[in-house]
């Protein structure tokens, strides 16, 4: 398949192609740094659909493609980024309330990712179902780090929160349409998304690597 011609869909599939790259690395940092636990194999996991994701958009956005076949990649990359915003829910949920909880807490969230997907095939795949989706995922996942933050006996934590705010702030450039803006090269609302969730992912990494350094209180 040939290159898209489109400056911004280039710069827009580089990134997403970086963020998949980022998220591999973040998995293995987390298995090389953190010990063995189910926590740590739900934020790998949340890491690994996140990747899978952003691959199928550097696919999507960066080749010249059929729009069936466009159409065609868009659904399990949907499904991984419901995945994603899910297992970040249950990772919140496992170092607030441990691991108990946290397994209780997966098969549903693992549905409703399941009904987000469905959403967006009713609606035509509008991305803002996405964004919504998020967000509610992303402020949930906030509290609860801010609260462990606020009890000061959970290393990591302000990290993490600092890392979801950083995410809620991506998901806010993706749908304000924000461009074309030249940094170096030209990139619209897509590719800003994505320099700017690399950002979060960066904190992410450095407070999991606190947090799972040890099990939950």
């Amino acid at each position: 398949m040939e290159l898209v011609g489109v400056a911004t869909e280039r710069t827009t599939a580089g990134t997403d192609a970086l963020l998949a790259l980022a998220a591999i690395v973040a998995i293995l940092l987390l298995r090389r740094r953190t010990p063995p636990s189910f926590g740590r194999a739900i934020w790998q996991a949340a890491l690994a659909s996140l990747a899978v994701a952003s691959a199928l958009g550097a696919a999507t956005h960066g080749l010249a493609m059929s729009d069936d076949f466009r159409e065609l990649l868009w659904q399990p990359l949907y499904l991984a980024l419901g995945v994603t915003m899910s297992l970040f829910v249950v990772g919140a949920v496992r170092d607030w309330r441990g691991d108990p909880a946290a397994r209780r807490a997966l098969p549903p969230l693992l549905v409703l990712a399941l009904g987000f997907y469905g959403v967006t095939r009713v609606t035509g795949g509008s991305f803002l179902v996405f964004v919504i989706y998020e967000a509610a995922a992303l402020l949930l996942s906030l509290a609860i780090y801010l609260r462990l933050a606020a009890g000061g006996h959970r290393p990591g934590a302000a990290l993490m929160a600092g890392a979801l705010a950083v995410s809620l702030t991506a998901g806010a450039v993706q749908a304000s349409g924000l461009g074309p803006v030249r940094l170096l090269w030209e990139f619209d609302h897509n590719g800003l998304f994505h320099l700017v969730q690399l950002a979060g992912l960066v904190l992410l990494v450095t407070g999991l690597r606190r947090l799972l350094a040890r099990a939950p209180a």
